[in-house]
């Protein structure tokens, strides 16, 4: 099993899938509320587990995925994205339950060219067994498509093919980013862990989620710098967990250190062309 453990003192460089274990380490105003700080509390959640799955897609188990439900609606899946901050939900997808939903629109494009589009909210969520400190800001995603120069990006056939093809309503994004909306694991109940860690077998198609506990024996270490904003809205730290400092060699090219992000939510490997050899189209991390 591979192990990587990211120590923290738009993606940039590179973007690639770590698909059995990451460990991410914390040390420690949206646009609907700026929510009332929690108390740090972060060993309240030492070794509690999320049991998370890996879904069949065209053959493959290229994601993970965990059951969720946003406003008091029906349990569905949503990916894990260690590559973006917030709760990202098909509107159809959610309940009514204290939810407050704004005119405010959002657009946001993914590496692969695919378009979610929607409005803010806030609502309370749970996963996992977990659940947020009431309402979190969220987006409800009203339509999906492709972006400008991608017309045969996964969201080509709109919000229901894609929901269908990819097997999950949204998006758990859990990256330590600060933004309009941000990781909901900093938003828990019962606090906010320290770090997490997540462990996948694509064999068995299931993946766990733990708090505060080392995984042992990390295939690499990597320090993980501040977020321009040190801090979350509610007072939480906030990390640039998508610029990672890593080096990559390519065949007998130099290596070039970058800032990189190793995303659960995307199972291909993406290369600035500014890389020594590095290669020309995005492919399955092998």
């Amino acid at each position: 099993m591979t192990r990587i453990r990211l120590w923290p003192p738009a993606i940039g460089g590179v973007a690639a899938l770590v698909a059995v274990a990451l460990c991410l380490t914390l040390s420690g105003c949206a646009a609907l509320q700026r929510l009332v700080p929690p108390s740090f509390d972060t060993e309240t959640l030492n070794g509690t587990t999320v049991k998370m799955d890996m879904p069949v897609v065209d053959g493959n188990r290229p994601f993970i995925t965990v059951n969720a439900s946003v406003g008091g609606g029906p349990s569905i899946a949503l990916l894990v994205d260690t590559g973006s901050p917030g709760v990202r939900v098909f509107a159809d997808r959610a309940g009514t339950s204290g939810v407050t939903q704004t005119q405010n629109p959002v657009d946001v494009t993914f590496a692969d060219g695919t378009r979610f589009a929607g409005v803010e909210a806030s609502a309370p969520v749970t996963f996992g067994g977990l659940e947020t400190n009431g309402p979190i800001n969220v987006q409800l995603i009203t339509a999906v498509s492709c972006g400008d120069g991608k017309p045969e990006c996964a969201g080509s056939g709109g919000i229901e093919k894609f929901a269908q093809a990819q097997a999950f309503a949204g998006i758990l994004g859990i990256g330590m980013q600060a933004s309009d909306i941000y990781s909901p694991i900093s938003q828990l109940k019962s606090g906010s862990p320290k770090s997490f860690s997540i462990a996948a077998n694509s064999t068995v198609g299931s993946a766990t989620m733990t708090f505060n506990t080392q995984p042992p024996a990390p295939l690499a270490a990597f320090p993980i710098p501040q977020w321009t904003d040190p801090q979350l809205p509610n007072g939480y730290p906030a990390w640039a967990s998508n610029q990672v400092q890593a080096c990559w060699a390519y065949a007998a090219a130099a290596t070039s250190c970058v800032p990189t992000s190793f995303d659960t939510g995307s199972p291909t490997l993406f290369t600035d062309r500014s890389i020594p050899g590095g290669p020309k189209l995005t492919g399955p991390v092998t």
